[in-house]
């Protein structure tokens, strides 16, 4: 029986017995001790809850090559040296994997990651900003074309990209004042 297996009977058995009590089915001892039964099973419920490895959150590119190194048949140590090395096709993992400040957490984070699951991080979105208000809209044909923040909602209907993407736009524009200007959850 696993833990899920387990945690479900754990329920049913505790959802049966609370429904006894209700139902007036037990009295005096019998009901204290349904009573103390099923409050034993909501503990061990929470108990199995809290003994459960959480999922670590990983970058999109992390989840990638977690699942092609495990659709290649890599081991997890085999996964983690590839994935140090900048030669196998996924220079972000061995950037991310070697970072100075972070090596040894985000080593550790793939392998919880590889063990246990992982949630894929929510990647920041940016607008492309040149100079004070003016805001990157599209190219059209070969031309740029940019608004002005000078009135309500402009800026919001500017598009978002990805770091990755937007720096390659201002690369595109050659402009030195551009910067790009990372979008909060309530905007």
């Amino acid at each position: 029986m696993d833990i899920e297996e387990v945690k479900n009977e754990l329920t049913k058995t505790a959802v049966e017995i609370d429904s006894d009590i209700e139902n007036n089915h037990l009295e005096g001892w019998e009901s204290a001790y349904a009573e103390g039964y099923c409050w034993g099973c909501e503990y061990a419920l929470d108990l199995l809850e809290d003994s459960q490895e959480k999922k670590v959150v990983v970058p999109q590119f992390v989840a990638d090559w977690i699942k092609t190194s495990k659709h290649m048949g890599k081991s997890l140590q085999r996964a983690i040296s590839c994935g140090l090395s900048d030669k196998y096709g996924f220079p972000e993992v061995s950037e991310w994997m070697n970072c100075p400040t972070e090596r040894d957490e985000n080593v550790l984070r793939f392998a919880q990651a590889w063990l246990n699951g992982y949630e894929i991080e929510e990647e920041h979105k940016y607008r492309v900003k040149v100079d004070d208000k003016l805001y990157f809209q599209r190219f059209e044909n070969i031309e740029a074309v940019f608004v002005i923040d000078d009135s309500l909602g402009v800026k919001e209907s500017s598009p978002v990209f990805t770091r990755e993407v937007g720096n390659k736009i201002l690369e595109t524009l050659g402009v030195e004042s551009g910067q790009l200007e990372e979008i909060k959850n309530d905007d």
